[in-house]
């Protein structure tokens, strides 16, 4: 079944898990409401609600409820002294919020947001993409990460246009021409496939709200010293920073605007570039010219210095989608070993 993710970071946040078993600890009680967020949206009653508490090996499925008219669940008899969290199955896509009792709290009251789904990724654009380009031995490296809104009232899950053979995608992103290698973050493996040489796609579906992507690849420097890279805008695109590094490098583009330079706290310095309002199928070209590659600037994209900008970035970013939002639906990691026992 197709999962949901809003904040993992959340998850992340719960507290150890304590004992099942303990017979001296308190009992308490939670009462909820699913509200569809999307309007016009399907009715929320009927739903399965499933109660899971986080123990030693795991987690697992204690309790089982169903919505009424209004969409309100309740269990109650469960203990204080547990991390929990409660999944609702909509439209096939189960939807989790966290729970853990407070001090001398015995008594929680949530509401779990739940959308309709769509096909159409009309609601979807890039508020901002990070692009760092940086020289080395016989290759330019290339990380980019990209701050992704949904700004509709559905969850996204994909179309036909993004099946693949039968592998359903959901965002998807054409790589520049003549890139190689590409790479996510080794936990984020499992969520892209190659469509083919120079198409990519995420197959986690997206609900309203932030996603980062982050990804990385390369290019072979040509022998004559000249790279020219074509990017295209997938997706609108409200802002694109180009930020180049390595001495020696001439920078030219017909799209691109000059900004201030970026000095990082390891004193390397990066030609910046921006443009603003890129359309979807737009294109952007970069060309780099006398490229001098240096053989003691090991090909480490994720963690290399280049990336010192971008991690910057996204923490700044992070915090401040933590502070803009609620608490909404989280879904647990896939290493949960979730037992119907």
């Amino acid at each position: 079944m197709r999962k949901l993710i809003y904040i993992l970071a959340i998850i992340l946040a719960i507290g150890l898990p304590g004992n099942l078993s303990a017979q001296d600890s308190k009992q308490g009680v939670i009462e909820g409401q699913v509200v569809n967020e999307t309007e016009g949206g399907g009715s929320v009653a009927g739903l399965e609600v499933a109660l899971i508490a986080w123990i030693e090996d795991g987690a697992r499925e204690i309790q089982t409820s169903e919505t009424d008219g209004e969409g309100k669940f309740r269990f109650a008899d469960i203990s204080v002294e547990q991390s929990y969290l409660v999944r609702v199955c909509y439209m096939q896509i189960d939807y989790y919020y966290p729970i853990e009792f407070g001090d001398e709290e015995t008594e929680k009251s949530i509401e779990v947001p739940v959308c309709d789904t769509t096909t159409s990724d009309q609601a979807i654009r890039v508020n901002l993409c990070h692009i760092v380009l940086y020289a080395e031995d016989g290759y330019f490296s290339v990380a980019q990460v990209m701050w992704l809104l949904n700004d509709g009232d559905r969850t996204y899950v994909g179309s036909e246009d993004t099946n693949f053979e039968g592998t359903q995608g959901v965002l998807v992103f054409t790589l520049p021409e003549g890139a190689l290698e590409f790479e996510v973050p080794e936990e984020f493996v499992a969520d892209y496939f190659m469509v083919d040489d120079d198409t990519v796609s995420n197959t986690l579906i997206f609900p309203p709200g932030e996603r980062e992507i982050v990804f990385s690849y390369r290019f072979e420097s040509p022998a004559s010293g000249d790279l020219v890279i074509e990017l295209f805008a997938d997706y609108p695109t409200d802002a694109l920073h180009i930020m180049v590094q390595g001495e020696d490098i001439e920078v030219a583009s017909t799209r691109l605007n000059p900004a201030g330079p970026i000095v990082t706290e390891t004193g390397e310095k990066f030609i910046h570039f921006t443009v603003d309002g890129l359309e979807r199928g737009d294109t952007v070209d970069i060309h780099l010219s006398s490229l001098a590659g240096d053989s003691s600037l090991p090909f480490i994209i994720i963690g290399a210095s280049a990336v010192v900008v971008i991690i910057v970035l996204v923490t700044y970013y992070m915090r401040r989608r933590a502070q803009a939002q609620s608490l909404t639906a989280p879904q647990p990691p896939e290493s949960v070993d979730i037992d119907n026992g």
